[in-house]
């Protein structure tokens, strides 16, 4: 490593040790259940839909801006614009979050037991709440 060069010396990799992705690739793929795949393969579809669905209102609000611009409708062509925009894009980023959750659970990242785990253990983690009455 030079004075002018920042980036550290690299070693050079035993031959003997495997890389990481060899010791992952020996592991095997993770087991998916049925409940896993189920769920996995529903958010994954709902996700590509919700996606779907938002790229169609961004143009169909486009479509119908472009409509009330050429019949000199003004308030019209910049609410319509606005409101379809903005639920086109938020539909495609719900959609996007949907479909890589969909994809943990196809990997085999996320199990139905370990999820239940979760919420049992931040449910029992919280204080007990007094009733109102």
């Amino acid at each position: 490593m030079s004075a002018s060069d920042p980036t550290p010396a690299r070693r050079p990799r035993d031959a003997t040790q495997p890389a990481k992705s060899d010791a992952l690739k020996a592991q095997g793929d993770p087991e998916i259940g049925h409940v896993g795949r189920f769920i996995g393969t529903r958010l994954w579809s709902a996700g590509f839909l919700m996606a779907a669905a938002g790229v169609v209102i961004i143009v169909l609000a486009a479509r119908s801006a472009y409509l009330a611009h050429q019949h000199g409708h003004s308030h019209t062509f910049l609410s319509s614009l606005f409101a379809g925009g903005i639920l086109g894009v938020a539909l495609i980023s719900v959609g996007g979050a949907v479909r890589r959750r969909g994809v943990k659970w196809l990997e085999g990242d996320m199990t139905p037991a370990r999820t239940v785990g979760r919420i049992v253990a931040r449910r029992r983690s919280r204080p007990r709440r007094r009733a109102w009455f």
